[in-house]
Order: C-alpha cells, then structure tokens, then sequence
C-alpha cells in the first residue's frame, strides 16, 4: 500500500508532493500547483496521488553582499536570504530568487559550471561560477565581450552576472556536449563527412567572432560546443569561453601592431606555429587552431602530445615537424589548408570561404 503523502503544512519543503483536502498539490517553493506542475486553476480535476516526485534545484547559494550587475538585454540577477549552502566552500545565507541551481555538471581552470533553472520560467540554464582568488580572473571580462556581441548563430546568450568578495557568477544558455566529449562518445572516431560539418561550423564561428574585432586564442575541441540535445539547434555548434579572447582592432579600426617575444596564449596543443614561436596572435593563428584540431581529430593526437611539461621540446617539435608528417593520412588539402595558414601576414585577412571549400572537397 503506497505511503500517504504529508499534509501542506507550514514548513513545506520546495520540490516536494503534499495532500490537501481535495488535491495532491505541488509545492515548488513560491506557490501550489497541481501535481502535472500546473497551476491548480488550470488543472482542477486532478485528483491522483503520487508518493514519489523529482525535487526541483534548490536555490543558488551567494554570499552576503552580493553586487548585482544589470546588463542592457537582460535582467539582474535579484539576491534574497536563504539558509540553503549549496556552491561547496562558500558561507552563505543570499541566494538569487531568480535561478535556483541543481548540481554541477562541468569543471575546467576557469571553475565550474552547474545545471539550475529559472524560477519564472523553468527554463534551464548553465551557472559559471568563478572563485575571485582565482590565479586569472576571467568571467567579468568574459561578460562584458558576450554584452557586445551581437546575437548570431553558434552564439551562446548571456543572461546576468554577479559578484561578492568571494566569487563572480555568471548564468547563460544550456548547451549541448563539447567536441571533444562527442569524439569519445563516438569511440575516437569522426567520420569524414562529420570533420567537413565540424570545420565548416567552426570556421564560421571564428569568421563571425573576428567580423566583430575579436580574436578567441583559445581554440580546441571543449571550446566547441553542440546546442541543447532537445532544441532546434541541436546539430549547431556554439563558440565558448571568451575569456583569453583580446580584440585585434583598435577603436580606430586599425590592426593591433606585430610584437615577438610573447608569452603564448591558450591550449599547448592546439596553438599555431606562430603563437608557439612568441608571435603576437592574429587572425592567422585561431584559423590555423582550427586546422590542427581537425587533423587532431582525424589521427587522435598531434605529433607534440605527451611533450606538455617541456616547453621548448614542444616548439622544436612543431616547427620540425613536416607538414606531410603533421598531415598524415588526413586529405590532401589539410596541407593546403594549413599552408595556406602559415604563408598569410600578420595582418592579412584569412579567406575563410576559400577553407570552408577545401574542406567540402575532402
């Protein structure tokens, strides 16, 4: 014989079935609704019970003191007492009344992401969180380029942001898996029609990100990722993780000027030639990353893998490495593709039309 379900009574857990005289009723920490979700007006002949429900997120857990940040297109995020903890490590009694967070689904050197949802809307989002003694803070800037950005295809939107003494969090748009999750889940292996779909849409991406004066300088396989798995953008890929990007055109519309002797930016892996050589990035450089994230694809490694902790053998290893050698079995026009990378100037302006079609021809 099923269990009965408690009577409401005052302190009511959020996510959490109760029975009232007539109705099983939901109780989803703001008002009743049926147990369909429902608002109870909407679904008055529901009389069934159920003993066992999915609980909703609880809320996200902030410090005291929270900075809310208002954005032109979307809304702050609103900060409320709570007693919940629920971000590990942090003291709290103030969580959002906007998004309550459900657990984490992600980790990288930036910090972490959760699943949570919207109070309003139930939509679920993605909730960056990174801890502000962080060796490279990166989420505040990494806003403020999504805030100018205009909406495109394979653009992630970005809804708010806030801030404490102790951590920037940041809600977005819940996306699918990245490249790089994909390829394992498919055993290591991309079929060539797959590599032609995944370098024309990355190329794409980068096209747009630079047509708004901005270099990624990160790219690699988790910077690419597929949109939400139940949506209608499903098989579209999205850029993310704009916080190494730097603006390569100046306020002016000029080209940032050439320096050498710089520290390399991004992934040791996926770098290009130049970057690996102390050149200043360009334009160049994030087309030819996405090159070398293909043949990555196409071989399962890169011929300096297994070299990360000694710097110089990597960069001797790359500029030694012929280009039919770093080809391999791939197609012969990712030697195409990749010279045509390495012979472009600092300055100049990839044809990214021209790569889009020597892909097609693999």
């Amino acid at each position: 014989m099923a269990t009965p379900l408690p009577r409401l009574k005052k302190d009511r857990v959020a996510g959490t079935f109760y029975r009232t005289t007539k109705y099983v009723r939901w109780w989803d920490g703001e008002e009743l609704r049926c147990e369909h979700k429902l608002d109870v007006k909407k679904c008055g002949d529901c009389l069934g019970l159920k003993t066992v429900a999915p609980r909703l997120p609880p809320p996200i857990q902030l410090p005291p003191t929270v900075t809310p940040i208002l954005s032109n297109h979307w809304p702050a995020l609103i900060i409320t007492p709570s007693t919940t903890t629920v971000i590990p490590g942090v003291k709290t009694n103030s969580v959002t009344s906007k998004y309550r967070v459900s657990h984490k689904i992600g980790r990288g050197s930036f910090g972490t992401v959760y699943l949570g949802a919207s109070t309003e809307s139930n939509e679920r989002v993605a909730i960056k969180v990174e801890e502000m003694n962080c060796k490279v803070p990166q989420l505040q800037y990494e806003y403020e380029v999504y805030s100018r950005i205009p909406p495109a295809i394979g653009v992630p939107r970005v809804y708010s942001i806030a801030k404490n003494s102790k951590v920037h969090l940041m809600v977005m748009e819940l996306l699918g898996d990245d490249l790089e999750t994909q390829y394992n889940k498919l055993n290591r292996v991309f079929t060539l029609e797959q590599i032609k779909d995944i370098g024309s849409q990355m190329l794409s991406r980068v096209e747009y990100l630079h047509s708004q004066g901005i270099l990624h300088r990160d790219i690699k396989p988790d910077n690419f990722v597929y949109g939400s798995p139940h949506g209608e953008h499903a098989k579209t890929l999205y850029l993310i993780d704009l916080g190494l990007s730097k603006r390569w055109q100046t306020s002016d519309h000029k080209h940032i000027p050439y320096r050498e002797g710089k520290s390399p930016v991004g992934t040791q892996r996926y770098m290009s030639l130049n970057i690996h050589l102390g050149h200043e990035p360009s334009r160049r450089d994030d087309v030819e990353s996405v090159g070398l994230v293909l043949l990555y694809f196409i071989h399962g490694m890169l011929p300096w893998q297994g070299l990360k902790n000694d710097k110089d053998k990597v960069i001797e290893k790359h500029a030694s490495t012929p280009l039919d050698v770093l080809c391999g079995k791939a197609p012969v026009q990712f030697v195409e593709y990749i010279s045509y990378c390495r012979a472009l100037k600092f300055e100049s302006k990839p044809d990214y039309a021209y790569l889009r079609r020597l892909l097609e021809r693999i």
